[in-house]
């Protein structure tokens, strides 16, 4: 690899293989780049470097040029103009803080771009953002925009929208855009700005949202009007008061037609705005949510659906609403698959669909705190039907983890949680119990209920838990398929007669219940 080192001055050099140009604090990044070829990496020292980058050399396919920050690096744009303004093709952004911009990162026109583990806010405080500043943005300067791939990057302090994607003239095209592990969050939402927007015009095909969160956002979490695709997407205390009078969590609306896919996705706590609040906007034709969560958008409902848009629903759960829909719902599709529970009425869902939803409590890890796992007792556990295209859940994990697939955004057992009654465990493999006899009366000849097939010569722990959740007894594994339990607690005492739930975690993972009669 051969390495070209810049201070203020540049060396150009003819070569064919890759090189490393080096900027040191004191140079000029734009130069750097400039003078950069395709398959080359400008590695930008740590330090603070007070310019306005322009990326205007491309790369080719298999060899982009790549800008990155060696270092914690601090990009300051001087209070306006663009940190970085990219008007290339086949280039990398990789690591750096933005800060005291108007714009962030600006897409002035260009395919095949990567923005990689970037913090792009433009004040150090909601407060102190650069007057009418957005993190992202784009041109259409002179075409489309294509191609389009951001990682683990947050957009914070703007005082506008994190993003702002424009596709405000139908001239615009914007196509093959995906947001993957990013966060949008404290943006002031100034000019009709979201935490992240796509405009009401222009053409937009295969935007994605994969496993993004948008949060204390003035305005609406994501407001994406276009045929989009988000998985694991997360919406909370967006609406926020002194912000414009609406606010959603999750907006996707595709007023221009095509298909709307929300895929474990959670809108809680976005209703600060006393009108006009709530948890989903979706609209489109043939859309589908899956395997969703709404909760506490008490400012209006949980679902709101678009005047003349089609959507299934499934495997979703309503939770704490002030309406579980809007007024509006011709053109849902809604089956038994879905909850309801503690809402105060059902909006503009009939009252035959509303029959159909199951009712009980889904008895999450803690709702108050954001928590959405189930505890090991739910009821929403197995509960669930197959969606075609719903493989996994809110936390990138197989959703198929049991018996049968979980209603709600998290598959029992993926992720992690504090609780003693979900453990902390990811199933590398699950197994199927038998348990017997069930019912069972430990007051009979047949002695000992018996838990069996368990895999041999593994490791696990089997905990029992009663109705309401409580621990009442853990035993350990022996290694020869079975564990017995003799209907006592952690104290010796005999346990009353109901209902008991069999958790098992280790290598591998399985579940029951256990009817004791007496």
């Amino acid at each position: 690899m051969k390495v070209i080192l810049l201070s203020i001055a540049i060396a150009l050099f003819s070569v064919c293989q890759a090189a490393d140009i080096i900027v040191n604090p004191g140079g000029n990044i734009s130069a750097a780049f400039a003078s950069a070829n395709a398959g080359d990496r400008v590695l930008v020292n740590a330090g603070t470097y007070n310019e306005n980058i322009l990326v205007s050399k491309s790369g080719t396919a298999g060899a982009s040029i790549t800008l990155k920050a060696n270092g914690a690096v601090k990009i300051n744009a001087g209070g306006g103009g663009k940190a970085i303004r990219i008007a290339a093709s086949y280039v990398v952004i990789d690591g750096f803080e933005l800060t005291n911009y108007q714009c962030g990162i600006n897409f002035r026109t260009g395919h095949h771009i990567q923005v990689l583990n970037c913090n792009v806010h433009s004040g150090t405080s909601i407060g102190t953002a650069v007057s009418g500043s957005n993190g992202i943005e784009t041109n259409y300067d002179p075409g489309p925009i294509d191609n389009i791939y951001v990682e683990n990057t947050d957009f914070y302090y703007n005082a506008n929208g994190g993003g702002d994607l424009g596709c405000n003239l139908g001239t615009d095209v914007l196509t093959n855009v995906t947001f993957k592990d990013c966060k949008f969050y404290a943006n002031a939402c100034g000019g009709g700005t979201d935490g992240i927007g796509i405009g009401h015009y222009g053409t937009k095909t295969n935007i994605s949202f994969i496993r993004c969160e948008a949060y204390d956002n003035l305005s609406d979490g994501f407001d994406v009007d276009a045929p989009v695709f988000m998985d694991g997407c997360i919406a909370h205390d967006n609406d926020k008061n002194g912000g414009p009078n609406w606010g959603v969590g999750i907006k996707a609306w595709a007023s221009g037609g095509g298909q709307v896919r929300l895929y474990n996705c959670l809108a809680y706590n976005n209703y600060e705005e006393t009108d006009g609040g709530g948890g989903i906007n979706i609209g489109g034709t043939n859309s589908i949510v899956s395997n969703c969560l709404v909760s506490n958008n008490k400012s209006y409902a949980g679902l709101i659906i678009n005047t003349g848009a089609t959507v299934t629903v499934k495997n979703t759960i309503f939770f704490n609403e002030k309406h579980s829909f809007s007024e509006t719902t011709t053109g849902v599709t809604f089956d038994s698959s879905n909850i309801i529970n503690s809402c105060i009425d059902n909006g503009g869902l009939s009252a035959a669909d509303a029959a159909k939803a199951k009712t009980f409590n889904p008895m999450f890890v803690n709702s108050t705190s954001g928590d959405f796992h189930l505890n090991a007792t739910s009821s929403a556990i197995d509960a669930g039907v197959s969606v075609t295209g719903v493989t996994i859940d809110a936390a990138g994990n197989n959703r198929l983890a049991g018996l049968a697939v979980d209603i709600g955004p998290y598959e029992y057992g993926s992720g992690t949680s504090t609780s003693t009654v979900t453990g902390t465990g990811v199933a590398s493999s699950d197994f199927k119990i038998t348990i017997s006899p069930n019912p069972w009366n430990p007051n009979s000849a047949t002695g000992d209920v018996t838990i069996s097939d368990v895999p041999l010569n593994k490791q696990f722990s089997l905990k029992i838990f009663s109705s309401t959740g409580e621990l009442v007894k853990s035993l350990s594994y022996g290694g020869i398929g079975v564990f017995k339990w003799n209907g006592k607690d952690e104290g010796g005492n005999a346990v009353s007669r109901g209902i008991y739930y069999v958790s098992i975690e280790g290598e591998g993972r399985s579940k029951g219940k256990i009817a004791l009669v007496k």
